[in-house]
């Protein structure tokens, strides 16, 4: 059901249950409804003392597996260290709402709670299915609406109904969309005409927003309409108009990002992200709480009930991976769901959370180890791990790749981390997310970039594009058709945004399909999908590594001096400033100095540059009136011989935090 989407009118009926934890006062509620992580809305504020009601409407566009996620809150609770937040619960569409069924309404109740136990009531929703009258159905059900809406890959959606007169949308990868401006019309309108127009297609008539864009630019996004969508969708009407002092702009990419007039800094993060009902608050700490709310409310579901009965695990230390796979891959989904206690052969230690833990630290660098060859490294220089195509060389890789899964889900069941760094789109696939163009940022930004240029540019028959892709395996290089004879047809203007979408999907998922279905289904033993669906790709991360850190002892230990030596007072002053930097700001100095934020899993003596494996340098040279430099291929921070420890900090913060967001060589 994935290429499946249907609207629903959602209606808040009322929420009881206040007045049974003591919450029989006055107050001022709303609540926060969240799609699928996608779609955003706050309802007006609700009436009433033992019974709040509401009458809230609002048109929703779902799929049968969606998450709605709703966020109970009281305006009058809201200071300056609460948000006024009361409880928190969730529904699966398919859990109240068959998609082939004649019905066309149904009513449902939510049951919220809080983490402290202080709140338990109910939300009674009704969701109604957008239903045509005979005289409304056309003869021909085949009939087709283009671009009804874009999701995420802005492909096309057709609308169809089905036998009962529900009206759907349906994912028609082979249909494209042309622009609904003329060439004729579009040469014929003059800048002030263009900006009106294109201002239009962008944001509607009563809402706040404007962005001023370069003609040439405006005539080149409507003259490639997928483009153009691409934009739209970055502006997000939905989340309303910008904070005021706030613009903003398009970048030479087409991406959106924002400037502060107050302070004149630029970001890509959104100012409308940070700012929740009723009062502004720092963006980390509303992701910070909503994460908590979540996580809390996820165990507290009876499918995340931990048996009282023990599951006890005995591997050696030494051969952890080998003795845990003969275990676990025996055990009932029942037997995984007891209490778990781990113990190291030859060795005292009681399992009361620590040895456990070190269980899947020693299973994370054996199982996820690129050696293995189950996973790879993205790129020489992108240490994120992504499944790797070349797997199937070991005949058992489905099996292994299930007993990955089920790794995944004991961790998080059992509230355990793993030590692993998933590149971003391996958990949007986790979540069913639609995989786009875009994603091969978080992969290879050299690859999108080339990517990203043949969707900005003209393309003829000197590029020698084809509809097929080179494949390396174990060695050999070997050529991938997109579609039949794909090899044969060439790659022309009219049909190379197909062809990016054919090789996004095959890249990002036909590739690695049947290795993810397997870890997906032993995921899903534990950990199903109305509790995944809960969270966003950031959050799953955490959910199942926890907040990384980066050990500073680490960093020293393999780090070479140039012009330098360890005793230096420069060198003394720089792991004495970063030592009480927070964690986010080491992050921002890593990625400063080395072009990524994230490290092996061997930590810093793992460290590669552009030439192979190459440590971290520190190096006397240039001017105290100079900012330091950094060499990302050669993992090389160029320090001047700066006269005080407040300096060297001040400039330091100067050089990282003026490249945040647009990153730097």
């Amino acid at each position: 059901m994935e290429n499946v989407r249907f609207e629903v009118q959602l209606t808040i009926l009322q929420v009881d249950g206040l007045w049974k934890q003591g919450l029989l006062r006055s107050m001022k509620p709303y609540l926060i409804i969240t799609v699928d992580d996608g779609q955003l809305i706050k309802t007006n504020y609700a009436s009433g003392t033992f019974r709040l009601a509401w009458g809230f409407t609002h048109k929703l566009v779902v799929n049968p597996k969606s998450i709605v996620l709703l966020q109970l809150f009281d305006q009058k609770r809201a200071n300056e260290v609460s948000d006024g937040f009361i409880g928190l619960g969730a529904v699966s569409i398919d859990s109240f709402m068959p998609f082939h069924f004649s019905k066309d309404e149904y009513k449902t109740r939510v049951t919220l709670r809080s983490a402290n136990g202080s709140y338990c009531g109910s939300v009674y929703c009704q969701f109604k299915r957008r239903k045509l009258s005979p005289e409304e159905i056309s003869n021909d059900k085949s009939q087709k609406n283009i671009a009804v809406f874009n999701d995420n890959e802005l492909n096309t959606w057709e609308t169809r109904i089905d036998d009962f007169g529900h009206m759907y949308y349906y994912l028609s990868p082979q249909l494209s969309v042309n622009s609904s401006i003329t060439l004729e019309k579009l040469n014929s309108l003059n800048d002030e005409q263009l900006q009106k127009n294109f201002s239009g297609f962008l944001f509607p008539e009563n809402l706040k927003l404007k962005i001023n864009l370069d003609p040439n630019v405006i005539r080149h996004l409507l003259e490639n309409y997928q483009l153009a969508q691409f934009v739209r969708q970055q502006v997000a009407v939905e989340k309303g108009p910008l904070p005021a002092y706030w613009e903003m702009r398009l970048s030479e990419d087409y991406h959106i990002y924002f400037v502060d007039h107050v302070t004149k800094t630029t970001t890509w993060s959104d100012p409308r992200d940070s700012l929740l009902p009723g009062r502004p608050i720092e963006q980390s700490q509303s992701l910070h709480e909503s994460y908590l709310r979540k996580l809390h409310y996820m165990y507290e579901r009876p499918e995340m009930a931990v048996n009282n009965t023990q599951l006890q695990l005995r591997v050696n230390r030494a051969t952890a991976l080998e003795d845990a796979y003969d275990i676990i891959m025996k055990l009932s989904v029942e037997d995984m769901r007891k209490r778990l206690l781990v113990r190291f052969r030859n060795e005292d230690g009681l399992d009361y959370g620590g040895v456990s833990r070190e269980f899947f630290y020693i299973l994370s660098h054996a199982l996820f180890n690129p050696s293995y060859s189950l996973f790879e490294y993205a790129t020489q220089d992108n240490y994120g791990l992504r499944i790797s195509p070349s797997s199937y060389v070991n005949p058992e890789h489905l099996t292994y790749f299930r007993f990955v899964g089920r790794i995944m889900g004991l961790a998080i069941f059992h509230r355990r981390y793993l030590d692993v760094q998933f590149v971003l789109p391996f958990y949007k696939r986790l979540l069913q997310k639609p995989m786009v163009m875009e994603d091969f940022r978080d992969i290879d930004e050299i690859y999108y970039e080339s990517l990203n240029w043949i969707r900005n540019n003209k393309v003829d028959e000197f590029l020698c594009l084809n509809f097929s892709c080179e494949e390396n395996r174990l060695g050999d290089s070997v050529t991938i058709d997109l579609i039949p004879n794909g090899r044969n047809i060439p790659v022309t203007d009219e049909n190379k945004l197909e062809y990016l979408r054919l090789l996004t999907d095959y890249k990002l998922v036909r590739s690695t399909h049947m290795q993810f279905d397997a870890l997906k289904e032993g995921l899903n033993e534990l950990i199903p999908d109305s509790v995944l669906l809960l969270f966003d790709e950031n959050e799953l991360d955490v959910l199942l590594n926890g907040k990384r850190d980066i050990d500073v002892e680490d960093w020293k230990r393999y780090t070479d001096y140039r012009a330098y030596t360890e005793t230096d007072r420069i060198v003394t002053w720089f792991w004495e400033i970063i030592s009480h930097w927070p964690i986010e700001k080491k992050q921002k100095l890593l990625q400063f100095s080395t072009g990524t934020s994230r490290l092996p899993l061997g930590g810093f003596k793992d460290l590669h540059g552009s030439d192979g494996p190459r440590k971290f340098t520190l190096e006397s040279i240039g001017s105290v009136s100079q900012l330091p430099k950094a060499h990302t291929c050669f993992n090389r921070l160029d320090i001047p011989p700066y006269e005080s420890k407040k300096e060297l900090e001040r400039k330091l913060t100067i050089a990282i935090e003026e490249t945040s967001g647009f990153g730097t060589e």
